[in-house]
């Protein structure tokens, strides 16, 4: 990867498909849709199966019966799982997501993260697939902690409303940490040549 790459980055993958869906019945639904479902509150899963820890579509369950499943932009699952949903079946609702989302990662990341978050991200456990409902720079977000290359990436996905306050403070940040902000392709591009 490049030096911007072992710095620390921000992605903007706002552009990525999202569906939210909750109710006593949603883990019940998701099965019966072949869509994995995490055991535990507050944990992610890989939407597709895979050993990838750092799986870009995923399956985020928030709390008990609240959900968030975020897919490639360009795949049809979304809109599939959306038809089916409907308007909502027995027990399950449909929520709408229309998140902002960025990826921070990168070797500078924990150093950004401790600017921004009372939490402490790096403590959290990987292989529980964290998911993290808290604030940043006093944004309410959710942040999925995954690995990444020998580091560490964090999802982190917010209102819209709050979307280009967080983005431009966490970008401001990271560059002056001496990152950058890359594309989600670039990234994907640069993974792709660790593998």
């Amino acid at each position: 990867m490049s030096d911007a790459t072992t710095a620390a980055w921000i992605v903007d993958a706002s552009r990525l498909g999202r569906l939210g869906l909750k109710g006593p019945a949603a883990a019940d639904w998701l099965r019966s849709v072949r869509i994995p479902v995490p055991e535990r509150a507050n944990s992610w899963a890989p939407l597709v199966h895979s050993d990838d820890a750092s799986a870009w579509p995923l399956v985020a369950r928030l709390g008990t019966t609240e959900f968030f499943i975020e897919t490639e932009p360009d795949s049809p699952l979304r809109d599939d799982l959306a038809r089916a949903l409907g308007d909502g079946q027995d027990h399950v609702y449909p929520v709408l997501r229309e998140d902002h989302a960025c990826v921070l990662g990168g070797r500078g990341v924990e150093d950004v993260i401790a600017q921004v978050c009372s939490v402490n991200l790096p403590s959290l456990p990987l292989q529980l697939n964290p998911v993290v409902l808290t604030l940043m720079t006093g944004v309410a977000v959710v942040i999925v902690a995954q690995a990444h290359g020998d580091g560490r990436r964090y999802r982190i996905w917010c209102d819209p409303s709050f979307g280009h306050y967080l983005w431009n403070t966490l970008r401001a940040i990271v560059v002056e940490s001496g990152g950058d902000e890359l594309g989600i392709e670039q990234l994907r591009m640069a993974e792709r040549g660790q593998q």
